[in-house]
C-alpha cells in the first residue's frame, strides 16, 4: 500500500471512528466547555441556524438545522463551517478559506447522511443505509480506492454533484471571544430629544456616536416627539438598545415607497439590537411597495412597538427575531421575509383585503419561519389571507391566536402557484375566533397535533433563552463609571 493510501486509510477510520461516536479523544478540561455558535452566510450576512459545539477541535458530524450536513473546523477562535444544502454543485470562492467543491454524485435515488473532509483534500460520505462508504479527491473528483470494506474499490470521475453549497462563518456567543458585554445590568446611556436637552436632537447621530464594534451595551433613550428621519443600524453596531417612552408618543416616520430595500424607515442591520416602546411608520400610501422597519440583524428584539403601513410594512429579512407585544399594521403581504421569527402576544392588524403574510423559506433545510404565538387579528378590510408563499417551503405558524372575520374561510393562498401547495408549511394550532374556523380551509395546510404544534410554542423555536435579556437596570456615560439615571442625574 503506498504512502498516501495508508495515509487515507488512517484518516479514514479515524473519521468513521468519531462518525459514529466510537471514539473519543484525549483533551484538558477547558477544552470540553461548549460554547454556542449562531452560524452565518458570509456572503449575504444572514442566519442559518444555531448550535453548541466543543470549545476547540475538529468536527465531523453537525446535524443541528434539520438534518443539514456540516462540516465545521475551528481556525483562530473562529469556527468555519460548511453546509450542505442540497445534492448538486457550486464551486466555492477561493476568498472561503475550503477547498473548491466540484465533484461528487450519489446516484438519483440516494441522499447522503453524513458528510466530512479528511486531510483537507478528501471528501467522503457515508450513503443513508450507513453501509456503503465513499471517499474522493476533491481535487482531481477520482473516486479513490480504499482497502476498507464496503468502500467503491474502482476509481472514476464523479461530475456535477451539488448545484448549492454554503459556506457559513460562526462567531461565538456568550464567550470572552466575542468581545461582546460582559455585564448586561448596566448600559453607557445616550440621550436624543429635539428640545436640544439630550446628547443629540436625532436617532441617526446617536447610533453614529456609537463607536464600530462596540464591546458595550449602549442605551439610547429617545424623548417623546415625532422623528422625520430614516435610521439605519450598521451591521458593526451590535448591542445597541432604541428605547422611548411610549409608542404613542415616540415615533419614528418617513414617506418613502416604491423599492423594499431604499424604503425602511428604519433598517437593522446590527445583531443583539433591541427596540422598545416605540412607533415606527411609513406614511407612503397605497399606491406600491412601502417597508416602514427593515430587520436583518441577528438576535433582534422588538417590545411594544407600534409597526405601521400599508404594503410590506415589515420586512423581516434575516436572522432570529423576537416581537412582544407589539402592534402590526398593513394590507399587502405586510409581514414578509425569510427570518426566524417568533411573534408573541402581537396585535396583527388588516386595513384592507390582502394577506398578512409572505414567509420566503427556499428549502426544507432552512431553519426560518414565522410563529404567531396568543396573538390577535384584527382589521377592517376584510377577505384577508393568513398567508402566501414568498419562498416554495414557506413556514407560518398560527398558535393560540385569535382570529376575527376579516380571515377568509380558505386561510391561505398559493399566489397562483399550484406547486407550493405541497411545499409550504402552514399550519395552525388551538386558534379561535369567527376567523379560525377550518371546516372550509385549503386541504394543504394543516391543523397541528400536540406534538407537531410543541417545537413552534416556546422562544427554543428562535434560540432565545440564549440571547434574549432584560432591559439594563443601571446606566453610565462612556467616559465614566459613575451610574447616571436616564434623566443624566447621579
Amino acid at each position: 500500500m503506498t504512502e498516501r493510501r495508508k495515509k487515507f486509510r488512517f484518516s479514514l477510520e479515524w473519521e468513521l471512528l468519531i462518525a459514529f461516536g466510537m471514539l473519543k479523544r484525549d483533551c484538558h478540561d477547558d477544552d470540553l466547555t461548549d460554547i454556542e455558535v449562531d452560524v452565518l452566510d458570509m456572503v449575504n450576512e444572514t442566519y442559518i441556524g444555531h448550535a453548541t459545539f466543543p470549545r476547540r477541535g475538529f468536527f465531523t458530524n453537525l446535524m443541528d438545522w434539520n438534518g443539514q450536513l456540516s462540516f465545521a473546523q475551528l481556525l483562530k477562535d473562529e469556527l468555519h463551517v460548511l453546509v450542505l444544502n442540497d445534492y448538486r454543485k457550486l464551486q466555492l470562492d477561493e476568498k472561503t478559506r475550503i477547498i473548491k467543491l466540484k465533484f461528487l454524485k450519489p446516484d438519483n435515488k440516494e441522499q447522503m447522511t453524513f458528510i466530512t473532509f479528511a486531510d483537507n483534500s478528501i471528501l467522503f460520505f457515508v450513503k443513508q443505509d450507513k453501509k456503503s462508504f465513499f471517499a474522493y479527491d476533491i481535487n482531481t473528483g477520482e473516486l479513490i480506492t480504499c482497502a476498507l470494506s464496503r468502500c467503491i474499490d474502482s476509481s472514476e470521475y464523479v461530475r456535477d454533484i451539488i448545484t448549492q453549497m454554503m459556506f457559513y462563518r460562526a462567531m461565538a456567543v456568550n464567550d470572552s471571544s466575542s468581545g461582546g458585554p460582559t455585564n448586561f445590568s448596566t448600559a453607557i446611556l445616550i440621550r436624543v430629544a429635539q428640545s436640544g436637552q439630550g446628547n443629540f436632537k436625532k436617532i441617526q447621530d446617536a447610533i453614529d456616536a456609537v463607536p464600530s464594534n462596540n464591546s458595550e451595551l449602549y442605551f439610547i433613550w429617545v424623548k417623546p416627539g415625532t422623528y422625520r428621519e430614516k435610521i439605519v443600524v450598521p451591521a458593526d453596531k451590535p448591542f445597541i438598545t432604541l428605547s422611548g417612552t411610549e409608542a404613542s408618543n415616540t415615533i419614528i416616520t418617513s414617506s418613502d415607497g416604491g423599492d423594499i430595500t431604499d424604503s425602511p424607515t428604519l433598517t437593522v442591520l446590527a445583531s443583539d439590537f433591541v427596540a422598545r416602546y416605540l412607533t415606527i411608520q411609513n406614511l407612503f400610501g397605497t399606491s406600491d411597495k412601502a417597508v416602514a422597519l427593515k430587520v436583518k440583524g441577528d438576535k433582534v428584539a422588538f417590545y411594544g412597538c407600534r409597526i405601521q403601513s400599508y404594503q410590506d410594512t415589515l420586512l423581516d429579512d434575516a436572522g432570529r427575531h423576537y416581537y412582544s407585544n407589539c402592534y402590526i399594521e398593513g394590507a399587502v403581504d405586510f409581514i414578509f421575509g425569510s427570518a426566524a421569527s417568533l411573534y408573541e402576544r402581537c396585535h396583527i392588524h388588516s386595513v384592507a383585503a390582502g394577506a398578512i403574510t409572505a414567509q420566503g423559506r427556499e428549502t426544507p433545510l432552512e431553519n426560518t419561519g414565522f410563529t404567531f404565538l396568543g396573538c390577535k387579528i384584527t382589521g377592517t378590510g376584510g377577505n384577508t389571507a393568513l398567508g402566501r408563499p414568498w419562498g416554495s417551503y414557506s413556514r407560518v405558524v398560527f398558535a393560540y391566536t385569535f382570529m376575527s372575520n376579516i380571515i377568509q374561510p380558505e386561510g391561505w393562498n398559493d399566489w397562483g402557484e399550484s406547486t407550493k401547495q405541497s411545499t409550504a408549511y402552514y399550519g395552525e394550532y388551538k386558534c379561535y375566533g369567527p376567523g379560525a374556523n377550518r371546516s372550509k380551509r385549503v386541504g394543504w395546510s394543516r391543523s397541528l397535533s400536540n406534538e407537531e404544534a410543541a417545537p413552534f410554542l416556546s422562544k427554543n423555536m428562535i434560540g432565545g433563552r440564549s440571547w434574549l435579556r432584560p432591559a439594563p437596570t443601571q446606566f453610565k456615560r462612556s467616559s465614566s463609571t459613575n451610574i447616571v439615571t436616564p434623566t443624566g442625574e447621579h
